[in-house]
């Protein structure tokens, strides 16, 4: 079994010399409860404004779950009819969040299809995804795996809406160019009716292989913070917790090295973001 090596991002107090591409900070007094109250949970404080879509927490208009189940579906349209996001916003976020757990699939018989699959208890995120990209395709549920994804096979779905968003909001990894491969065989297909040509190509291109291709370079200067937020909820994880009479938080991103090159964009946009009065800059990238 081939070991694949993996780096990481941490914000986070302490230096790791171990870990690689480490982001160093001071430690962060901000008012804890601040940070987990469940009526307005932000992504720490350094993204102000900018609201967990996977979550869609808003003040008083919060969705409501207990015991993983949302029991009050009409607190889902009460946020559907609010501007308080932009669809600019929610397609650089969902790049981000596709970039981490979308996959584009080709079967034998060319078939492309789109899925994004999460835990049972993110049906949500699917549902908000769905709703906000006007999509029919359905949300299928395994409750034997626990897992819920959205997917489609659906080839005009694919040519007039997802391929579309993708080419405007690009995907900043190497799934960028996975994307630009598989867009193209479908192209092909709906375009030229030729599904051998296509097929063809995509043998050619070893789709899904994270190859770089050497005509195409990922546009990392249109990221932002809506597309790292994204990202972070679909890779990123956080702890908490006190040390020396303080709270110390720390966010992780893994990904493995031949993914390197998205870690150092998102490390080096963080470096630009203005930080809360209480709280100091942080360090280098180390």
């Amino acid at each position: 079994m081939r070991c694949l090596m993996k780096k990481n991002i941490y914000l986070k107090s302490n230096f790791n010399k171990h870990k690689l591409n480490m982001y160093n900070t001071s430690t962060w007094k901000y008012n804890l409860m601040g940070f987990i109250n469940t009526n307005n949970i932000k992504m720490l404080p350094i993204i102000n404004n900018l609201i967990f879509i996977r979550n869609m927490h808003m003040n008083n208009k919060s969705l409501i779950k207990t015991n993983n189940k949302l029991y009050n579906n009409t607190l889902l349209n009460k946020i559907r009819d609010t501007t308080f996001m932009s669809m600019k916003h929610f397609k650089n976020w969902l790049s981000g969040f596709v970039v981490g757990d979308g996959y584009f699939g080709i079967k034998k018989n060319m078939t492309h299809s789109f899925n994004i699959t999460l835990k049972k208890t993110d049906i949500i995120t699917l549902e908000n995804i769905k709703y906000y990209l006007n999509l029919t395709s359905k949300i299928y549920v395994d409750n034997k795996y626990n897992k819920v994804q959205l997917h489609t096979e659906k080839l005009s779905i694919i040519i007039e809406k997802i391929i579309p968003l993708f080419k405007e909001y690009p995907l900043l990894s190497n799934k960028y160019y996975s994307f630009k491969q598989w867009s193209k065989s479908a192209e092909m297909i709906y375009y030229n009716k030729d599904k051998s040509l296509a097929n063809k190509f995509i043998m050619n291109k070893n789709l899904n292989k994270g190859l770089v291709l050497s005509n195409s370079k990922i546009p990392f200067n249109k990221m932002n913070k809506s597309f790292i937020l994204g990202f972070i909820e679909a890779e990123g994880t956080f702890n908490i917790c006190m040390k020396n009479n303080s709270w110390q938080t720390t966010m992780k991103l893994n990904q493995l090295t031949t993914n390197n090159e998205v870690l150092k964009h998102i490390a080096k946009n963080i470096k630009t973001w203005t930080f809360m009065d209480n709280m100091e800059v942080p360090k280098s990238i180390k």
